[in-house]
């Protein structure tokens, strides 16, 4: 893939993602990457923090799952007393982050490539329509997961030593017709220069968020760049848009919580959490 269209990921903006309140990015680096993530979302009109938004699949090496929006709706009749722990383990009417684990488990020994992102896209895609004709005659689509939602799979090839990102989003207009979305599949080697990949609120980001330490590392070899120093551009990110996101006020924009850190190399996927920024 061609340098240009790397680097222009990083500033991809769909309008309507602007109220996707999820602040999750992705940094390359020598040896693996790193994603970063906020952990709060907004349930019955309740804040939530502490909800993991990545998503690790049980048996596919070095793959995570990062998902930004509404693509899990837990069932619910009257209002729940206690709304934030019931989100966590209410029955699930629809949830895509658990159709895309499994679908990357059934090929456990596979490489990433774009043909199964798109195949993964399709299927998520379908299971919205589906849950759709299912519930339309109480509530149009957008009633239940409002705008929609992104997903980032991210995965690390370590015999290539190359960073994999395949992205997909389904939109819901005002009507509540969903629509599928793909963004190219991306492929970043040792000798690409360093591009971040944002999931969320991605106009939210490139609007207002300027760190030190991530503009130290853009355009960077990715194999100059250590994990050290990815990981700290990556939290940094994260913490700085937790504090815009209180200040500059922007409708739907929810971002707080506690702060996931996954590290993604051969050995493996570590998640470390760290305590939500005062």
């Amino acid at each position: 893939m061609k340098r240009s269209l790397v680097l222009a990921l990083a500033a991809v903006v769909f309008t309507w993602q602007a109220a996707f309140g999820t602040l999750i990015v992705s940094v390359p680096a020598n040896g693996g990457f790193v994603a970063a993530a906020d952990t709060r979302v907004v349930f019955v009109d309740t804040v939530c923090d502490g909800v993991r938004k990545i998503v690790q699949p049980t048996k596919r090496r070095n793959t995570v799952v990062l998902v930004g929006g509404t693509a899990t709706v837990v069932r619910f009749g009257k209002t729940p007393n206690h709304s934030c722990e019931y989100m966590k383990s209410g029955p699930r009417m629809l949830d895509i982050p658990s159709l895309i684990s499994m679908r990357l488990d059934a090929t456990e020994n596979d490489v990433l490539s774009e043909a199964e992102v798109n195949s993964i896209a399709n299927d998520s895609f379908l299971a919205v329509k589906e849950f759709d004709q299912v519930n339309k005659k109480l509530y149009p689509l957008n009633h239940y997961i409002g705008i929609g939602f992104q997903v980032d799979i991210v995965s690390y090839d370590e015999k290539q030593a190359t960073v994999l990102v395949g992205d997909f989003a389904v939109k819901v207009d005002s009507t509540g017709t969903p629509q599928l979305l793909n963004l190219p599949f991306i492929r970043l080697s040792t000798t690409d220069k360093l591009a971040f990949v944002v999931t969320g609120a991605r106009h939210f980001a490139k609007t207002y968020i300027r760190t030190a330490e991530m503009q130290a590392i853009v355009g960077k070899p990715i194999g100059q760049v250590s994990l050290t120093d990815a990981t700290s551009a990556a939290l940094k990110y994260i913490i700085d848009g937790e504090k815009l996101a209180k200040t500059v006020k922007e409708p739907d924009i929810h971002i707080g919580g506690p702060i996931d850190v996954a590290t993604v190399t051969k050995a493996g996927i570590r998640i470390k959490r760290h305590k939500e920024i005062k």
